[in-house]
């Protein structure tokens, strides 16, 4: 009977030190699951757990993260506990909290809680890209793109790759190592943050050279994983659209498609992208009476491009000899702002002959037709000097607007006089 007694007194001790009512508990932990950024973890008591300004309280939990990262616990007030970490946790990062063992509250109440908690902040989710998403890009483009944390390199070439449009196939994506790597992070000025966070910054090529024109995607997938197994939940896709080669494309003024230049209408030359100003410049019209230097923009703009960065027109707008040969010259290793080369840098120098001058009169020449399809000038002056271009085909009223510079248009089906861009 008095064993009976003793075991029932044991029991009794048991369920009143488990009674929740009578423990300290846990109500709130923050993070848990996958978060991303993470700077603290944050626990909240159901009761108070010491006493309101005390600074040498205990630590009611231990935090442990993989890889390691350094930060400080402190209690907030006397029910909630923060630990600090010294700096943003960075992406693949696996964090464990577990109760203090025989941590007591300042009523002398033991703590009550799960036996650990845990929270990750995800694998190697895509940051940021350049080009950026809706960039034109080239045939062969690097691709720089930063992640959250650092993807195992067999897991990227598992789930990056690059769709094409006309292609029914995903192409392979390959990695740019070494000095070609450096120097693309130094052009998007990424050189100094790849230092600082090494294998979070990634340069890549689709494995193919780009049809002109074409969409690109590069697709970033899901379930890119870290070496530690922290794996990407979403695929993300940059859209973009593959650009021309760099080509240079002549034109003039012309009685007919197949008559030489007008002498007295501006020689233009025309590139697909942007070209230095400074390069520009170089250019020149070589001819009987020696070296002629271009103007910078289309002819008869308003706006001054002399201090222009770049440029994609140039034009010779000096009236010309009659019946003479000229040359178009560029500088040596000619490219445009990205160091593109030319297409068609074989057809320079490229050579050009002026017809005859027109008739001589008192009255202004007639339209002479272009060798674009459409080249569209301004016509200023009153409304009624702003004729269709169809009109000028017909007529000619130089009478009403002396000063004018009119819209001239050739024919739409007149081919054009170019550089080889086809």
């Amino acid at each position: 009977m008095r064993s009976v007694f003793l075991k029932i007194g044991c029991l009794l001790i048991a369920m009143f030190w488990a009674n929740p009512a009578l423990a300290l508990q846990i109500v709130q932990i923050t993070p848990q699951g996958e978060a991303f950024p993470v700077r603290q973890v944050m626990a909240r008591f159901d009761q108070d757990a010491v006493r309101l300004g005390d600074a040498r309280a205990p630590a009611p939990l231990q935090v442990r993260c993989n890889p390691a990262a350094a930060g400080d616990g402190r209690w907030l007030n006397a029910r909630e506990w923060v630990f600090q970490f010294h700096h943003d946790l960075p992406g693949g990062t696996r964090c464990t909290v577990r109760p203090t063992p025989d941590f007591v509250s300042a009523q002398g109440k033991h703590l009550e809680a799960e036996p650990h908690y845990s929270f990750d902040t995800g694998g190697p989710a895509l940051v940021t890209a350049k080009p950026s998403t809706g960039s034109d890009i080239d045939a062969a483009q690097y691709f720089i793109l930063q992640s959250r944390a650092v993807p195992d390199p067999q897991s990227l070439a598992d789930h990056a790759w690059c769709t094409v449009e006309g292609l029914g196939e995903r192409v392979p994506v390959r990695r740019i190592e070494g000095a070609r790597r450096d120097q693309a992070l130094r052009a998007v000025d990424w050189e100094k943050a790849a230092v600082q966070a090494p294998g979070r910054f990634e340069v890549l090529q689709c494995a193919r050279t780009l049809p002109e024109g074409a969409r690109v995607e590069l697709v970033w997938g899901a379930g890119m994983a870290t070496s530690s197994g922290l794996s990407t939940a979403k695929e993300k896709r940059l859209g973009y659209r593959v650009r021309p080669a760099f080509a240079a494309e002549f034109t003039c003024e012309r009685e007919n498609a197949h008559a030489a230049c007008v002498p007295n209408r501006p020689l233009v030359l025309h590139f697909n992208a942007e070209v230095s100003s400074g390069l520009a410049k170089r250019i020149v019209l070589e001819g009987p009476s020696g070296r002629i230097p271009p103007r910078l923009g289309e002819p008869g703009e308003d706006n001054d491009n002399a201090q222009a960065d770049s440029v994609r027109t140039v034009y010779f707008p000096v009236s010309l000899p009659e019946l003479k040969s000229f040359r178009i010259v560029l500088p040596p290793r000619f490219a445009d702002v990205d160091g593109r080369t030319l297409r068609n840098a074989a057809s320079f120098p490229l050579t050009v002959r002026t017809a005859a001058n027109p008739p001589s009169s008192n009255l202004p020449p007639r339209p002479s037709v272009s060798s674009s399809a459409i080249l569209r000038g301004s016509a200023k002056g009153p409304p009624s000097c702003r004729w269709p271009c169809a009109m000028w085909r017909a007529y000619w009223v130089p009478a009403r607007c002396p000063s004018a510079r009119y819209a001239i248009c050739g024919p739409p089906a007149t081919p054009r006089s170019s550089a080889g861009t086809a």
